[in-house]
């Protein structure tokens, strides 16, 4: 939803959206050994600077944004590059690339399975956000049809 945020706004059809798809167990082995998502709030002494890799973590989310999207967080070392440019990088991510001429489609579908804004940012400012997407949904669903009948 976070790539194609701006689907029935964007006009440039050529541009495209990615989504990177993140192992954690697999990137958590190759930079620890252990396949668990460290949680840092209550790890102890577990020194995450030694890792080869970033390592993938958790925390106590009292956040109502972090508690709504329920994510995890990749923890880079200083000087560490960034994910795609480490040699595991084909391990443990999986790049996808979405032509705008398609992200209407992918958009309209995420909201028919119930994906609102409002459902991974509670903030007041979500609602009105909301009733614009079920506007572009309608609309973009009539033309749909539409395009079916010729």
């Amino acid at each position: 939803m976070f790539a194609m945020e701006k689907a029935f706004s964007e006009v440039d059809l050529d541009k495209k959206a990615v989504v990177w798809f993140l192992n954690p167990k697999k990137l958590n082995m190759y930079s620890m050994n252990r396949m668990d998502i460290i949680n840092v709030s209550t790890f102890g002494d577990f020194k995450l600077d030694e890792c080869e890799y970033p390592v993938v973590i958790n925390c106590t989310k009292k956040n109502s944004r972090i508690l709504a999207q329920n994510g995890a967080f990749v923890y880079f070392q200083h000087d560490t590059l960034a994910l795609d440019e480490v040699d595991i990088a084909e391990e443990v991510l999986k790049k996808v690339v979405i032509l705008y001429k398609d992200a209407k489609k992918i958009f309209k579908n995420l909201y028919l399975l119930g994906l609102r804004f409002g459902s991974l940012y509670p903030e007041l400012s979500s609602v009105s956000k909301d009733i614009i997407l079920k506007n572009d949904v309608v609309e973009y669903m009539k033309e749909e049809q539409e395009d079916e009948w010729r």
